[in-house]
């Protein structure tokens, strides 16, 4: 995130810098397409497949569905996007598109399992910070 790297643009600006596994996990790359990756899991083989979360790239999931095998679902939300408007329509918060998503996703049969992970939580409690400090209460 910007705001993380900011604070370090010394550091990251040096010949030597090396980034740490901390550093890493604040980078972000838009997914577009299917990005599908295998590896093993204590002896188990595993395929992920990381789909593009806006809309035109939606209909590319289907594709990546297989009912034969186990299927899980792993719906990731950024939490720090709550009030944010969505790329494609400005007229939608995030939420609401990720509340009705998952809504979706849940009554889906094709995914016997779903985990739903929330990322952002840091933006989550800056951004309510400084909404509710700003507010009066009357």
């Amino acid at each position: 995130s910007f705001e993380y790297f900011i604070d370090k643009v010394d550091q990251v600006a040096a010949p030597s810098f090396c980034p740490s596994f901390v550093d890493v996990t604040h980078c972000r790359v838009r997914t577009t397409g299917v990005v599908d990756t295998r590896m093993m899991v204590n002896s188990v083989p595993v395929e992920v497949f990381d789909v593009g979360g806006t809309r035109n790239e939606r209909k590319k999931w289907i594709h990546v569905i297989d009912t034969s095998i186990d299927t899980v679902a792993v719906f990731v939300a950024s939490l720090g996007d709550f009030n944010w408007q969505l790329f494609e329509n400005t007229d939608v918060l995030r939420i609401n598109e990720n509340t009705e998503l998952f809504q979706q996703l849940i009554t889906c049969r094709d995914f016997p399992m779903i985990h739903i992970f929330f990322t952002k939580v840091d933006a989550f409690r800056a951004r309510n910070q400084t909404c509710f400090s700003t507010r009066r209460v009357v």
